[in-house]
């Protein structure tokens, strides 16, 4: 017994020797994440110092896990972001450099020294000596020519990469104003936009509908962190489902809509996987410790052929986004 105790002992004290490594010894990429996470690693620690249950042990794994799970996805998004610009910077700066290696001392010096063989040759009678160095005075030029137009066009791809890059940032900003920030789904009014231009063209889709049925009971259970957390997950899990080209987004807090050009029967089909799917639990993190939320969906299919009525569409769908939200 007294040998179970000292390596139960030696156990626990190695786990909290793991987390105190852990949270002093992160790789900084932001120092706001890297102090989150080090708090977080720490309130573990603390957790380990008191446990009395096997269950708080997993509660401790879990968690553990989830924030390292976090932090590496942080890290990546902030990584991959990073190697782009890199990327994008040491091909300009190696244009930049050749471009430069082949202008020598410059165009400047170039062209007084084509000057002065021209007042060299103006000066003296042979006609032959005369003819060799207008010829190769002009192939100077045309050199030193195609060297100036090389820069300026490296110059205007510079300035393209800046406007492109001040677009991204307009659309960025724009695209803040039709997303649903709690689950990272577009927001109601990005899907009745996209839907009116859809009905307008006369285009044929689909909108699968998705229900989380106990949402009330979520909110009476869960905090609002919680909640989000495993709505942005449900989001996540059902963008795998679907495909990058459907549209999902938030018509109400427990209602989500996915516009799709496909046909009826697949998008029936596609509709039964994710009431599979996603109704399920998802593990979340709040202040560093991990929680399980479960979540209920129900799914129903709203489908709009070419070039039917918009009106009926429109009644159909909020007949049954009516049904499901009880109004």
């Amino acid at each position: 017994m007294e040998k179970l105790q000292a390596l139960n002992r030696a156990a626990l004290t190695s786990y909290d020797e793991i987390l105190r490594a852990a949270a002093e010894y992160p790789i900084e990429i932001e120092a706001s994440d890297a102090q989150i996470y080090q708090r977080h690693v720490h309130g573990l620690r603390k957790l380990l110092d008191n446990l009395m249950t096997p269950e708080e042990f997993h509660t401790i794994h879990a968690s553990f896990r989830g924030e390292v799970r976090d932090y590496r996805d942080k890290a990546n998004e902030w990584l991959a972001g990073m190697r782009n610009e890199l990327k994008s910077a040491a091909e300009a700066m190696q244009t930049l450099s050749i471009r430069v290696a082949e202008n020598g001392n410059g165009h400047e010096t170039h062209m007084k020294s084509n000057l002065e063989r021209l007042k060299a040759a103006a000066q003296t009678e042979d006609l032959g000596r005369i003819k060799m160095t207008i010829h190769q005075v002009a192939t100077s030029i045309s050199r030193s020519y195609e060297q100036l137009r090389d820069a300026n066009n490296l110059m205007i791809a510079q300035l393209r990469d800046e406007i492109q890059s001040l677009h991204r940032e307009m659309d960025n900003s724009r695209r803040t104003l039709f997303v649903d920030r709690a689950s990272g789904a577009w927001n109601r009014p990005k899907l009745e936009s996209h839907i009116d231009e859809m009905l307008e063209r006369g285009e044929g889709f689909v909108a699968i509908v998705v229900w989380v049925s106990n949402m009330k009971r979520l909110e009476a259970g869960c905090s609002g962190t919680l909640i989000n957390a495993a709505m942005k997950a449900l989001v996540q899990r059902a963008s795998a489902v679907v495909g990058a080209e459907a549209l999902i987004g938030r018509w109400a807090d427990d209602l989500f809509l996915m516009l799709l050009d496909i046909e009826t029967t697949a998008a029936v089909a596609i509709s039964n996987e994710l009431g599979q799917k996603l109704s399920s639990r998802y593990a979340v993190q709040q202040d560093g410790i991990s929680h399980q939320v479960n979540v209920h969906v129900a799914t129903a299919v709203v489908d709009q052929p070419p070039n039917g009525d918009p009106r009926k569409y429109r009644a159909r769908l909020e007949q049954m986004t009516g049904v499901l939200l009880g109004q």
